[in-house]
């Protein structure tokens, strides 16, 4: 005979799917070891109770034939967990150096995530870089930034 206790609330599948876009200069930072002194951009806030995954990260320059130099950097990647304040930088990525024209495209870098990445309700996903449009006065450097994934539901 199955003995019933408490149900499994692990989620199997995702019920909610998640694409949001956003544009910005993203934020310079200086000190990684202490991401929250100079608060980076946020780009993603989890919102359901039971955790959102997310399967992929895009992180594009804004270059176009008016704004054609996107300057060489790097991007950081942070996750700060909402229950401890704690900040954790995730991935550092390398953007190249790039000149756009009607056959050179902006450069672009994708994380995808096997298997997915959850977050908690009121975890963050935050973006900052080495380099921004303020330094540089390169539009190209602004940077577009689209999250892909499901938010999980509990089923009763």
């Amino acid at each position: 005979m199955p003995v019933f206790g408490t149900p499994n609330r692990q989620p199997v599948f995702t019920q909610a799917p998640i694409l949001q876009a956003s544009t910005f200069d993203p934020i310079i930072i200086s000190d990684n070891y202490q991401p929250g002194n100079t608060t980076p951009t946020l780009v993603y806030t989890g919102q359901s109770q039971e955790g959102d995954l997310i399967d992929r990260i895009i992180i594009s320059a804004t270059g176009d034939i008016s704004n054609t130099t996107v300057t060489a950097k790097l991007v950081y990647v942070y996750i700060k967990q909402n229950s401890t304040s704690t900040w954790s930088l995730y991935k550092t990525l390398a953007m190249p150096g790039t000149t756009v024209s009607a056959t050179t495209p902006n450069p672009e870098l994708e994380l995808v995530f096997t298997g997915g990445l959850i977050i908690n309700q009121s975890d963050r996903i935050y973006i900052g870089a080495s380099t921004n449009q303020i330094t540089t006065g390169q539009y190209g450097d602004y940077l577009s930034v689209t999250i892909e994934g499901g938010r999980y539901t509990l089923n009763p």
